[in-house]
């Protein structure tokens, strides 16, 4: 099974207050390890569905909806031998 690890992504950080700066640098790293974590553990053809967007919430939500088609595909296909 061949795997794909995505790099660490940079987000566009505004200048202001230090604090700020510090949270939106926290909350980039979140993100790109919540990014990193479900896609090292893809399929290449899973990675390729998914990589296209920016946050981990759509990737993992691309994810669910590709898996509850297989599994909906699946029990059709169960159902057809049945009979």
């Amino acid at each position: 099974m061949d795997h794909i690890c995505i790099p660490w992504t940079m987000c566009r950080l505004k200048k202001s207050s230090t604090f700020g700066l510090r949270m939106r640098t926290r909350k980039c790293d979140m993100i790109a390890r919540a990014r990193h974590t479900i896609s090292s553990t893809l399929t290449m053809e899973e990675f390729y569905k998914v990589s296209i967007y920016k946050n981990a919430k759509e990737m993992w939500e691309t994810l669910v909806k590709a898996q509850e088609s297989i599994e909906e595909s699946n029990h059709k296909f169960r159902k057809q031998q049945q009979q």
